[in-house]
């Protein structure tokens, strides 16, 4: 085979090098697409949020991480400000992404991960077992710039998502709740679930 090989013309020859080089090159580090662009600038201005900052010393835990856990922890406005603050960020740079290259994002389990437990949380934070006696507020503490960050996440991730996976979401926070009442349609009755998010438009 490599005596037939040598027989042909050698422009030929090198044109099947360069083109088995071009192919080659071109397999393992195709170009970039507009939409790698977008997504390296989303993970760029992201970094240290939702994903690990390699030259922080907490590396193995991003910053929104790490202040989801004080607010968790702590359940006050002044705990759970910065864990909101980056979450407003978040949604802010989703504004970097074209329609068509959303995808590429959403589909990124850190940012589904990070959409997931603030809807989780949130709820949580407002969930009171006494506010099935109808005798406290339902939000809590939270305010109405609280519930516009609840609803604009709430709605980011129905509209990636869809609403069949959103509606598990809800059944898997109405399980997590604190409440001897197991009748999911009156806790989610008087959760933030089911806040109607019209009023924060």
């Amino acid at each position: 085979m490599l005596s037939n090989l040598y027989k042909l013309p050698k422009p030929l020859i090198a044109f099947l090098v360069i083109g088995g080089a071009i192919i080659f090159i071109l397999l393992n580090d195709p170009p970039h697409t507009f939409c790698d662009t977008q997504v390296e600038h989303f993970k760029s201005i992201q970094t240290g949020f939702v994903y690990p900052d390699r030259k922080d010393f907490h590396e193995e835990k991003s910053r929104l991480k790490r202040k989801q856990q004080l607010c968790q922890s702590e359940n006050t406005p002044g705990a759970c400000y910065e864990y909101f603050f980056y979450l407003r960020k978040l949604l802010k740079d989703f504004r970097v992404l074209s329609t068509k290259c959303q995808l590429y994002i959403f589909s990124d389990i850190k940012v589904k991960s990070a959409l997931t437990s603030a809807l989780t949380l949130m709820t949580a934070l407002a969930w009171r077992k006494e506010v099935l006696t109808g005798r406290v507020s339902k939000y809590n503490w939270l305010n109405r710039s609280d519930m516009t960050l609840f609803c604009n996440i709430k709605d980011k991730y129905i509209q990636n998502y869809g609403m069949e996976t959103y509606k598990k979401l809800e059944g898997q926070i109405l399980s997590l709740l604190n409440t001897e009442n197991k009748n999911k349609n009156l806790i989610l009755k008087w959760s933030i679930l089911s806040e109607s998010c019209l009023k924060y438009k």
